[in-house]
């Protein structure tokens, strides 16, 4: 465990404040995606069962 922490510590260190901002919003972007599409997956199926 004490690898991982030193590993995330170096990470974070090498990371400036922009390239964190950035990283985090890639990975918001990734996550509103991913429900975007399972939300009109979804909506599809259900309007195809009332078809």
């Amino acid at each position: 465990m004490n690898d991982f922490s030193n590993d995330y510590e170096n990470l974070k260190n090498q990371l400036n404040d922009d390239k964190g901002k950035l990283i985090g919003y890639l990975f918001a972007g990734l996550i509103i995606g991913r429900l975007y599409e399972k939300f009109n997956s979804t909506k599809k199926k259900i309007f195809k069962k009332f078809k």
